[in-house]
């Protein structure tokens, strides 16, 4: 047996907060954003350095990772120099 539970959004809500926000990201770079838990669990060390083998063939690339401490952000960031 199969139900669908809607995942509602207030979309007019979400419009208003982004009409005077300014883009974070480079317009001139390709931005690549991965977002969850800091955590072994999640891949992020396999992903830094899979995107370190992309940013060798082409520079435009950029990482942004966002999430929650779950234990791992400093051997994260130490690694992804």
């Amino acid at each position: 047996k199969i139900q669908v539970f809607l995942n509602p959004l207030d979309t007019d809500l979400i419009d208003e907060k982004i009409k005077n926000i300014e883009n974070p990201f480079d317009s001139n770079r390709i931005n690549v954003v991965a977002a969850g838990r800091l955590a072994k669990q999640k891949g992020f060390d396999i992903l830094i350095k899979s995107f370190q083998y992309i940013v060798e063939k082409n520079g435009d690339f950029v990482l942004h990772i966002i999430g929650d401490d779950g234990g791992e952000k400093e051997k994260l960031e130490k690694n992804s120099k």
